[in-house]
């Protein structure tokens, strides 16, 4: 996606990148809290309610692309880092530990 972003592509490929970032986000996240609540993950609800929020601002930003109200570029990178830096790889870890010696060898 910030290939697209990057290039200037066309509003289409724009919302096309976007499309699959959700789709991804929206797969990741169910499958995610399946193995949490498996696990017995006290931090679920907090963890959903991360998801939520970040698939609410995914949602916000296709929303202003099909409206033709762009977003600048650095708003959308600081979302997409919210997610992949902050939420993935510092949120993510802190339920390792529960799956650890439970689903991870």
């Amino acid at each position: 996606m910030l290939e697209t972003l990057a290039v200037g592509a066309g509003q289409a490929k724009v919302l096309e990148a976007i499309n699959l970032l959700v789709d991804f986000a929206r797969f990741h996240f169910v499958e995610e809290e399946k193995l949490m609540e498996r696990a017995g993950f006290e931090g679920l609800p907090i963890h959903r309610a991360q998801h939520v929020r970040l698939l609410e601002q995914m949602a916000q930003i296709e929303r202003h692309f099909k409206e033709g109200s762009r977003l600048t570029d650095d708003t959308v990178i600081q979302r997409l880092r919210d997610w992949a830096v902050d939420h993935l790889l510092a949120e993510d870890r802190k339920y390792a530990a529960t799956l650890t010696g439970k689903y991870i060898q």
